[in-house]
């Protein structure tokens, strides 16, 4: 049996990760006392392979590709009483820390719009993600549409054509933890805290 079969680099980092943190969990110096800390140690060290898999797994589009916001225990996610929804952002978002969309918000003010429905489509609890994305890439095309119809300038509408299509095939392919972390904050499971999502 192959861990990964196709030897991608998520896969072999993930495995990596994963021998490093048991052989650090295991080579605590054992004292007859000591196994409780060498199960604890060990413990801990699974559930930051667990936490780090978890993220990978988000960040490249969720379990079996589909990007859906699910409570733990099966419980239906409903919306926070005392959520209060960010502000959008425009084009920009960061992934894994970096700010980097901003130079894809192309200065047109009706993609930002479109930008900012997606926002707002993302932090409503219980929201799809491939239905806010459908909307996003149809808003998208909205505004390439009416160029056309008032400028008629080929090269423009090849422009924003191009824009739209980079920044939808962008969200579709990184934004899956970006709408999980809004479902997260907008969302209430039951039996569950805010900080154990």
């Amino acid at each position: 049996m192959t861990l990964c079969p196709t030897r991608s680099a998520p896969c072999l980092a993930a495995l990596l990760l994963l021998i490093s943190t048991l052989v650090a969990a295991t080579n605590v110096v054992e004292e007859p006392e000591g196994w409780g800390l060498n199960v604890q140690n060990l413990r801990r060290g699974i559930e930051k392979v667990d936490n780090y898999l978890e993220s990978m797994v988000e960040f490249f589009g969720g379990y079996n590709g589909e990007c859906q916001y699910r409570c733990k225990h099966g419980a239906v996610p409903v919306p926070r009483k005392d959520y209060k929804a960010a502000l959008p952002n425009g084009c920009g978002t960061s992934l894994m820390g970096v700010q980097a969309l901003d130079g894809l918000d192309l200065g047109i003010p009706a993609m930002t719009k479109c930008c900012n429905q997606l926002d707002i489509c993302y932090e409503s609890c219980g929201a799809s993600k491939n239905v806010c994305d459908a909307r996003f890439r149809i808003c998208l095309s909205s505004i390439c549409t009416d160029l056309r119809k008032t400028l008629g300038f080929i090269s423009k509408i090849d422009a924003c054509e191009t824009g739209a299509e980079l920044l939808y095939k962008t969200v579709t392919s990184f934004g899956c933890k970006s709408f999980l972390n809004s479902q997260r904050a907008s969302c209430y499971c039951e039996g569950e805290d805010k900080d154990e999502l």
